[in-house]
């Protein structure tokens, strides 16, 4: 088999790869966009009535305590079953009036009147916009990175990584907003963390001993809390506890493969693989290092949108794009 069937073929694995990631990612784009110009009450919520977790600094329900992992249970007492419920209450509603929302985390519950607003363009752009945008970026690197450089197991897993997470963050504003894709985010939202423990097996080169089949257990851990996303979607609070089971996964995963970049900066006799993993971990932990603190202040005290975009971009798109980056500069070496 040539050199050339074998480009042909990687690239038209990619591109089958790549192109579902990207049309979900436009259709919630699509449908997220949707909701401007619609009655809103403050705050966005998965389609089981739990409070999502984005929202942006500016919107009053925040300020009142309306927020994840809060469960709306009513408004103006009467009871809702989901999301859409509240749509259709909503609809009846106009901007000013005050309604009376009811909540429930647990054995508590709180009521807070809140104001029906109009959710804007400058709402939909200062929140659903950058994670449409990183997440756009971030499958464009990802496919780059597949298209351009020599396949190699880093190269598929530097893929994996940047479909999982640019899935992720560009189905989010579809399962916060317009709940049109259903349960796409969940295994998105697993598949990260799968992806970036697949990254320590084999980023930059496998562990000794390491082959392509054990890159299917972290897939395998993903699938499962999947699963139970999946069974416990009825149930908003238990949803909500196997969020944080998946929180602790997506922790062990960097913690995993942030320690694997340390260990061959240090000692790993191949120098390509040694300037891989520097640039790489320098690109992971730059953003946090330098530009956390600064960009949180902007967004949360001095209320400015759009710098949502810089906290996205620096959180989503500049990790991925730095390994792509080492990995360029050893194919040309």
């Amino acid at each position: 088999m040539t050199m050339a069937t074998l480009s042909v073929r990687k690239t038209a694995g990619v591109v089958l790869l790549s192109a579902p990631v990207m049309a979900l990612l436009l259709c919630s784009m699509v449908y997220s966009y949707q909701y401007v110009g619609r009655p809103f009450i403050g705050f966005l919520m998965f389609p089981n009535l739990l409070i999502s977790t984005f929202y942006a600094p500016w919107w009053l329900a925040p300020k009142e305590g309306v927020l994840y992992p809060w469960v709306l249970d009513s408004i103006d007492s009467a009871p809702l079953r989901s999301a859409s419920d509240l749509d259709g209450s909503l609809s009846s509603m106009n901007p000013g009036e005050i309604h009376l929302v009811a909540l429930k985390s647990g054995n508590e519950k709180m009521s807070k009147g809140l104001p029906v607003v109009v959710f804007r363009l400058s709402d939909y752009l200062g929140v659903c916009g950058p994670m449409l945008v990183s997440g756009f970026l971030t499958i464009v690197i990802g496919i780059l990175v597949g298209i351009l450089l020599p396949g190699s197991p880093a190269v598929w897993s530097v893929l994996f990584f940047c479909l999982s997470l640019g899935g992720f963050v560009g189905t989010a504003p579809d399962w916060s907003v317009s709940h049109r894709i259903p349960l796409i985010l969940l295994l998105f939202s697993t598949m990260t963390p799968a992806s970036a423990m697949d990254l320590a097996l084999f980023f930059p080169s496998p562990l000794p001993g390491v082959r392509w089949y054990h890159g299917l257990i972290p897939v395998g851990i993903g699938l499962f809390i999947s699963l139970m996303f999946l069974m416990s979607l009825p149930y908003p609070e238990t949803y909500a506890k196997v969020d944080t089971i998946n929180g602790i996964f997506i922790g062990l995963s960097w913690i995993a493969y942030a320690g694997r970049l340390v260990g061959l900066g240090r000692s790993l006799p191949d120098k390509k693989d040694r300037e891989i993993a520097r640039i790489s971990l320098l690109g992971g932990i730059t953003p946090f290092a330098f530009a956390l603190l600064p960009v949180l202040i902007t967004i949360f005290i001095f209320h400015t949108p759009y710098a949502l975009y810089a906290f996205s971009l620096l959180f989503t798109v500049f990790p991925p794009a730095a390994m792509a980056w080492a990995l360029w500069r050893a194919s040309l070496s």
